[in-house]
């Protein structure tokens, strides 16, 4: 799906969570975990689909998408 095996996206998650406070503690919530949001942006960059598509298949509006795109 990403193009990566388990244990790289694995070591990927990790790395990133280290480096980005993804939950805070105040304001709004984010709409994907860390995790499935960088699966996301890897499938996206990936397949290079169409961010509504993207967010049919996530569970999120193409808004996310794009902005979770950007951000990466």
């Amino acid at each position: 799906m990403t193009g990566l095996d388990q244990g790289q996206v694995d070591w990927l998650y990790e790395q990133l969570a280290q480096m980005v406070e993804w939950e805070a503690s105040t304001g709004r919530p984010r709409v994907l975990p860390l995790y499935t949001a960088l699966v996301m942006v890897l499938f996206a960059l990936r397949q290079n689909l169409a961010p509504d598509v993207l967010g049919e298949v996530f569970g999120c509006g193409s808004t996310t998408v794009e902005r979770y795109g950007k951000s990466s």
